[in-house]
Formats: C-alpha cells, structure tokens, sequence
C-alpha cells in the first residue's frame, strides 16, 4: 500500500466522527479529513447536488495523494456511491450503508 493518507469524507460532524475511529483502529495511518459543513447535511439537499459534492470532494482527496476512500455519510452512499467510485479512479473505497431518502 502507498504512503499516501487514508481519505474521509462526509458532511460535516460524521466525516469527523468517522475519521477518528479510523485513527483509532489503524494509529499508524495518516487520515485526511473532508468535512462538507457548508452544505451539510445533505440529506436536505437535492440528489444532483450532493453526487456533484461527493465527487468534488472524492476528486479533492483521490489528488492530495489518499490511497483510500471512506465516505461517512449513508445519504452520500444513497445518491453518489457511483459517482464516488468513479471519482476515486481505481483508489479503494469504502461506503457506508446506504440509507433511504424520505
């Protein structure tokens, strides 16, 4: 595995939450955070908006060098699973369950 950080992304509060549990159980594993409070959360947001979110972030992280994924949002794995796995070209990934929107 490369030397590059482990990726998470979420909206705001769960990305963070998430991110210290990863550093938790793999302490020697740098983790770069993406926590989308400016439009969190996004289960208030419109579908489109949120895939469009998921793989700037994805994207973001995938060009800082992360060697893997996490999305710590079931609303994200909901609308933008794939758009996530097309975004992290051929990094790993790893999402949540996925939720139902109402």
């Amino acid at each position: 595995m490369s030397d590059g950080p482990v990726g998470v992304l979420g909206d705001g509060w769960a990305a963070l939450a998430l991110a210290d549990a990863v550093q938790a159980r793999l302490p020697h594993e740098d983790v770069l955070v993406l926590a989308d409070s400016a439009y969190a959360p996004w289960a208030e947001r419109d579908p489109r908006r949120v895939r469009l979110r998921v793989d700037e972030l994805a994207r973001d992280l995938v060009a800082r060098g992360a060697k893997a994924l996490v999305l710590a949002s079931p609303v994200g794995a909901s609308d933008a699973a794939d758009v996530l796995a097309a975004a992290a070209g051929g990094v790993p990934v790893l999402v949540l369950e996925s939720s139902v929107r109402e």
